[in-house]
């Protein structure tokens, strides 16, 4: 049975910081071993629990952690990493990104989560404001979230998937805490009117790795991001960003990179010429 909950819980986004900087050091036989490491080097967690289960298989299936051997980063985890390094506020907002975006690029059972991920959400924008540490909120998401992978079940990655519950949106809630500029006002999902440049740069290049957008798209190829195409769509859910805002936002990325360019004749499109890392604008 395929599993769409999202793994996590309290402070997970900041465990998943420390993970990446301890690993990254020596040799480690096990991802217990690196967070005993962890709470040595800079005592996390200081206080209350902190659930860092699984947190090896949940990097692993994002592909930030090598499959047989979780205590090394791959290429795109040492991207994040050198991210860390440089700017922890836009570490988070990058691994909120490709959590997101994950799916769309590497679609199987194992990363089914960043499809559950994606989807709250898109649905949250949709249905803005949204209170989100509310009970009925929770339940609401995952009776919508239930229901739209019943709808699909004759796509094969959904057709036995595993149960969706109020921990699974709580895990998520997490992943969004720490976004800056923030989606949430004082406990209110609202999404945002801006994101850091270097974020939608990157949401942009995950956009040519998506069949989502367009099925054929090749990196110089433009992309159709006018309120209501599936580029707007996109590029808004994986970011947070209120829809009327992505054009305005793509403007301004085009402005500030070379590597981005934006277009307006009877439709805004916008293109990358060339693959960007995470590391790109560190």
């Amino acid at each position: 049975m395929a599993k769409v909950h999202i793994e996590g819980g309290t402070r997970r986004p900041e465990a998943i910081r420390y993970y990446l900087d301890v690993a990254s050091l020596g040799d480690f036989s096990d991802t217990e071993d690196v967070m005993n490491e962890v709470f040595h080097r800079y005592g996390f967690p200081s206080e209350g629990s902190v659930n860092t289960e699984k947190i090896g298989t949940f990097l692993s299936r994002f592909g930030i952690v090598e499959d047989d051997d979780r205590q090394s980063l791959t290429d795109t985890g040492d991207q994040l990493l050198r991210v860390l390094l440089e700017d922890e506020t836009l570490f988070y907002e990058l691994l909120s990104l490709h959590i997101a975006t994950y799916f769309h690029s590497h679609p199987s059972e194992d990363t089914l989560p960043s499809w559950t991920y994606y989807k709250t959400i898109e649905y949250l924008l949709e249905n803005r404001p949204v209170k989100v540490q509310e009970t009925s909120t929770a339940k609401t998401v995952v009776s919508h979230l239930s229901a739209e992978a019943e709808q699909r079940n004759t796509d094969d990655l959904l057709e036995n998937v595993g149960a969706l519950s109020n921990k699974t949106f709580r895990n998520f809630v997490h992943f969004i805490k720490p976004l800056e500029p923030s989606v949430l006002d004082d406990g209110v999902f609202t999404g945002r009117t801006r994101v850091k440049t270097d974020v939608f740069a990157m949401a942009l290049d995950k956009a040519y790795q998506s069949e989502f957008v367009q099925p054929t798209t090749d990196y110089g190829d433009l992309i159709t991001i006018s309120p209501g195409s599936p580029g707007n769509e996109f590029l808004r859910t994986v970011c947070g960003i209120q829809r009327s805002y992505v054009v305005e936002i793509a403007e301004q990325a085009g402005r500030m990179y070379e590597e981005i360019e934006c277009t307006s004749d009877f439709e805004v499109k916008v293109r990358i010429r060339e693959e960007l890392s995470y590391d790109q604008f560190s």
